[in-house]
């Protein structure tokens, strides 16, 4: 029983571990891409005559976004501009590298990925907040703890000296679609170090009003696949400035040797210990058949049938191994449970936006138990072949004890 109860609940802990491994894998990747397709088109400019003239303001030709809204195959289409060197006023100085992530809030919520047990509220109320109010923003958490920044606040951020934008906070989100909180850079003396990023989500039509419209990104959300933007852009020899597919990305990140390995070590792992609960499972009962051959004979001269013996065994077997199974997979859950934030330790280095939850697989695990009944059966049946073979009738005789 306790090799079986280890058996199980060893295997409970690898396919949790797996599945939890693999599951935030996926998620972790959509959410850094923000939506099924990301894309941004190389922009027109008037960039070599301010090069000859600094007089001249920087003008910019915008695309036509149009052809993405309409675009067969695309059920949702958003502008965001995203620029990654905003300036901002803070007390004790100014801080600078700060993320911005300008946005048409009902367009955006209709084409980001977001999952939105991330936060307190549904972020579609985050975005109905900002669209009651252009000069609505909502800023990472962040600010709050570490510049002690409060709803009602007004801020000004800037691009540059010339350009700045007026702010008031609505908000405070921990977690937002393609945003990192923390990014992870390896020093010179091989450690990696934890820096926090700071995000300013606001209107993309108050942005490009005080400071002009600049190139944005498109996101997309699909119909059904990401073919028809390869499509497009082959159809029109258009070669994207920056391109994120999402479920290119998902493959890519399935396909990593680590992620690989590590699953693979986890199957071996699992299988070699049931091929040995199963030669260990099967031997003891072998041998507790045999050295209960006699009380068989007993069994059979009180007038029981060898049906019934081979029923009273099947029971014993079932009797036991339930109790096992269950005591297995309660350990085996609660192991996953306690273990799980020392895997999420092991991994902060590779860039996890997302926090590691422990997910209960119920298709592995399903397998799992399929296995090992299938094992359980498997010696049923030599277990049975043997009584059936052993002369039970001859194994009482007189005088024998």
């Amino acid at each position: 029983m306790i090799f079986l109860v280890m058996t199980i609940a060893l295997g409970v802990f690898n396919a949790q571990t797996a599945s939890s491994i693999n599951i935030n894998a996926v998620n972790n990747t959509r959410y850094l891409t923000g939506a099924d397709v990301t894309l941004k088109e190389a922009w027109a400019s008037n960039a070599d005559q301010v090069e000859n003239d600094p007089s001249l303001d920087l003008i910019y030709y915008e695309p036509d976004f149009g052809v993405y809204e309409t675009m067969p195959g695309a059920a949702s289409a958003a502008k965001v501009y995203r620029n990654a060197n905003i300036s901002i006023v803070v007390k004790g100085g100014s801080l600078k590298g700060v993320n911005l992530c300008a946005i048409d809030t009902q367009a955006f919520g209709n084409t980001a990925y977001f999952d939105e047990t991330l936060l307190p509220t549904h972020w579609y109320n985050y975005l109905n907040a900002m669209a009651q109010n252009a000069r609505a923003v909502i800023l990472s958490k962040n600010f709050k703890t570490d510049y002690g920044y409060k709803i009602g606040d007004v801020i000004n951020y800037s691009l540059s000296s010339s350009e700045s934008v007026r702010g008031i906070i609505y908000g405070f989100v921990d977690y937002w679609p393609g945003y990192a909180p923390f990014t992870y850079k390896k020093g010179s003396d091989g450690i990696y170090r934890e820096t926090a990023n700071y995000l300013i989500v606001a209107n993309l039509s108050q942005v490009q009003d005080d400071i002009g419209i600049r190139p944005y990104e498109v996101w997309l959300k699909n119909e059904d696949g990401a073919d028809y933007i390869y499509d497009y852009a082959e159809e029109h020899s258009i070669r994207y400035m920056t391109f994120e597919d999402a479920q290119a990305n998902i493959i890519e990140k399935k396909n990593d040797p680590m992620l690989k390995s590590l699953n693979g070590v986890l199957t071996v792992g699992f299988i070699v210990v049931l091929v040995l609960c199963f030669i260990g499972f099967l031997m003891y009962w072998i041998l507790s058949i045999r050295q209960r051959t006699l009380e068989f004979g007993i069994y059979r001269a009180m007038g029981m049938s060898l049906r019934e013996i081979i029923s009273m065994l099947i029971n014993e077997q079932f009797a036991i191994s339930i109790l096992s199974i269950a005591a297995g997979a309660v350990i085996g859950f609660i192991a996953s449970s306690l273990y799980m934030p020392l895997i999420q330790i092991a991994y902060a280095s590779s860039d996890n936006a997302l926090p590691l939850i422990n997910t209960v697989n119920l298709e592995a695990t399903g397998q799992l138990f399929a296995l090992v009944l299938t094992m359980l059966i498997i010696c049923m049946a030599v277990l049975v072949a043997i009584i059936r073979k052993m002369k039970i009738a001859q194994a009482l005789k007189l005088g024998e004890d």
